[in-house]
């Protein structure tokens, strides 16, 4: 709101603007590919987190349910990461944006009263639902375009 000066969606919810929008989805675009791509990195084996999360020794997030993972080199994988995650930034947009709607709509203030001043628990995963769909989505896709290679 600070740097803010064109709104989003002032009916919806006016509080949002296209610099927080744009903003927001460039840094969770970088965020998440550097998390995506460096998961190996970030959780290699023989750490206690490394053997919890990531036992088998993956190296991206590709590795763990495609054969692009084991084919492609980091640099050609982040051309299929890349733009998942700033569309998954999108949706994540979105959700929050019908989930405002909503409650406008029905003239509802909170989705709850377990998290008061925070619109409710809904609030909080308006946007994971959002995403969760459409990640779901593209997982399945490049799983049944390019299955992992079990090895007996």
């Amino acid at each position: 709101m600070k740097y803010g000066k064109h709104k989003l969606a002032p009916h919806i919810s006016p509080k949002k603007t296209w610099e927080g929008a744009i903003a927001g989805t460039l840094f969770a675009t970088v965020f998440a590919s550097i998390f995506a791509l460096g998961y190996g990195t970030f959780f290699s084996p023989g750490t206690w987190l490394g053997d919890m999360l990531n036992g088998t020794g993956e190296m991206t997030l590709l590795d763990n349910f495609s054969s692009l993972g084991e084919s492609l080199p980091i640099w050609a994988q982040s051309f299929i990461i890349v733009p998942v995650t700033f569309l998954s930034s999108i949706f994540a947009q979105i959700g929050d944006l019908v989930a405002s709607r909503l409650k406008r709509t029905y003239e509802i203030k909170d989705f709850g009263t377990i998290l008061p001043g925070h619109g409710g628990l809904l609030d909080r995963f308006d946007s994971v639902l959002f995403v969760a769909m459409f990640l779901t989505s593209v997982f399945l896709l490049i799983y049944n375009l390019f299955p992992a290679m079990v090895i007996l």
